[in-house]
């Protein structure tokens, strides 16, 4: 089973089931503080909310949601995704 993001398919296993909600905080937060919205801020915004979060699950979720990113980018710095 793969879930679609775009034109590319992740598997499922990569997705907690909060990733959609966590990925739409972190580019709803590089909005609000007028930042730019590419993979490079995106990936930065991941690892700092990763060295600030306790809970277990909740960096779980940063984890693959970094993971996912750096995949599917490649880690580039252009456009988001």
């Amino acid at each position: 089973m793969s879930l679609s993001s775009g034109n590319q398919q992740m598997p499922a296993e990569l997705y907690a089931s909060d990733a959609p909600q966590r990925m739409g905080s972190v580019v709803l937060e590089l909005l609000m503080s007028g930042r730019t919205l590419t993979n490079k801020d995106v990936i930065a915004t991941l690892i700092a909310r990763l060295e600030r979060e306790k809970d277990i699950l909740t960096l779980d979720t940063y984890r693959q949601l970094l993971e996912f990113v750096i995949y599917r980018t490649g880690g580039g710095s252009g456009k988001v995704f």
